[in-house]
């Protein structure tokens, strides 16, 4: 399992949209995309990228096959969150991927 500052470095990494450093880290360690660890409201990093607009790292996390399909606690997907913020770049990615077998991705 990954230490817990490597996941938070990860979590970084997508919170400010640096996607060269986040494919490095997911390249270096076997980071649980789908893990939802972020404080009580249940987010995925994909949820996170989604939410702040960090299109690079929507791609990223899901050429890693982060899901799209798993809901935080306000029962939101990370698409939820893309139509919410009206980032449609993200949006169409997760369309995309949200329709293909998950090991496609």
């Amino acid at each position: 399992m990954i230490p817990d500052s490597k996941y938070w470095e990860a979590y970084g990494y997508v919170k400010t949209g640096n996607s060269q450093n986040l494919q490095a880290i997911l390249y270096d360690f076997a980071i649980s995309l789908n893990e939802q660890r972020a404080t009580s409201s249940k987010t995925t990093m994909l949820h996170t990228a989604t939410f702040y607009g960090k299109v690079e790292c929507v791609g990223a996390l899901l050429q890693q096959n982060a899901r799209p399909d798993i809901e935080n606690s306000r029962t939101a997907t990370a698409l939820d969150d893309a139509q919410h913020i009206k980032d449609e770049k993200s949006k169409q990615l997760l369309l995309i991927c949200s329709k293909l077998p998950q090991n496609s991705i």
